[in-house]
C-alpha cells in the first residue's frame, strides 16, 4: 500500500480551500460585528440619553474612558477569533482536499494512491472508504476480483 506523497503535519498553505475558509471567517466576523454593535448600542445608548438630559461633564469623561477601554480589546478579540477560525476550518478543508486529490489520482489511473487523515480531522470515516475504493480499483485493473466480490461500492 502506497503512502501519500505529501508529508503529514506540514502546512504548505495558510489557506487550504480559500473560498470555503474565507467565507466561513467572513460569516463569523459579520456575526461578531453584529454582536459588537448590539453590545455597543446596549451600553452607550442609555448613557447618551443620560448625557443629553443632564449635560454632566463627568459622565462625558466616563463615556469616553469606557470607549477607550471597551473597543480595542473587543476588536482584538474578534481578530483573534478570525485567525483561530481559520485553523478550525483546516480540520474540514484538509480532509476534503485530500479526498479530492485521491479522486483526481484515481481518475488519472493511480489506483495505488492512499490517503491518511490527521487525528482530529473531520470526515475521518471517509479515509477507509477512499482507501478501499483505491484497493478495489487496483483489484479490478489486475483482474483479481472474484465474481462474488464484484458489487457496487
Amino acid at each position: 500500500m502506497r503512502k501519500p506523497s505529501f508529508p503529514l503535519f506540514r502546512r504548505r498553505n495558510f489557506l487550504i480551500a480559500p473560498s470555503f475558509q474565507l467565507k466561513a471567517v467572513l460569516m463569523v466576523l459579520v456575526f461578531l460585528l453584529g454582536f459588537t454593535l448590539f453590545v455597543g448600542a446596549f451600553l452607550f445608548y442609555p448613557l447618551s440619553l443620560q448625557l443629553e438630559s443632564t449635560g454632566s461633564s463627568a459622565l462625558a469623561v466616563e463615556v469616553v474612558q469606557l470607549h477607550g477601554r471597551l473597543w480595542p480589546p473587543l476588536f482584538a478579540a474578534e481578530g483573534l477569533v478570525a485567525v483561530l477560525f481559520i485553523f478550525v476550518t483546516h480540520r474540514i478543508a484538509g480532509p476534503i482536499y485530500r479526498v479530492r486529490v485521491a479522486l483526481e489520482r484515481f481518475l488519472a489511473g493511480d489506483y495505488a494512491y492512499r490517503i491518511q487523515l490527521r487525528k482530529g480531522d473531520e470526515f475521518r470515516e471517509l479515509e477507509p472508504l477512499i482507501n478501499a475504493l483505491g484497493q478495489r480499483l487496483v483489484e479490478l485493473r489486475n483482474g483479481t476480483v472474484t465474481h462474488h466480490q464484484e458489487r457496487p461500492f
